[in-house]
């Protein structure tokens, strides 16, 4: 797991780093396909083609060079804390362009 800190760098998160929220599937591919050159856009349509159903759960890991990748991170905060609508009022954003890498995506209904 990897951490996009509020100074633009993207770290290796250590085993005793703790979050406030993790979504965590145990990842075995049931499918795989191979893709290239595809917009966001394009992207999206092509996963909704591949789907069987709206009301399922889907875990989908997509390994390449992204053309562009924006990444956005609060500041550790401290007490009192603020709510997180006011803490995304803070957030700071970082682009990268063609940055290796794997995107997790868990589609819910």
């Amino acid at each position: 797991m990897y951490h996009a800190r509020a100074d633009g760098s993207i770290t290796e998160s250590s085993d005793d780093e703790l979050a406030s929220f993790a979504a965590v599937v145990h990842f075995v591919p049931q499918r795989q396909y191979s893709i290239r050159n595809m917009t966001m856009k394009q992207l999206d349509a092509y996963i909704a083609s591949l789907i069987s159903s709206d009301n399922s759960f889907y875990a989908l890991r997509i390994e390449g060079t992204f053309s562009s990748v924006t990444t956005r991170a609060i500041a550790k905060l401290i007490q009192p804390y603020p709510t997180l609508a006011q803490a995304i009022q803070q957030q700071v954003t970082f682009s990268r362009a063609q940055f290796p890498g794997m995107a997790v995506v868990l589609r819910l209904p």
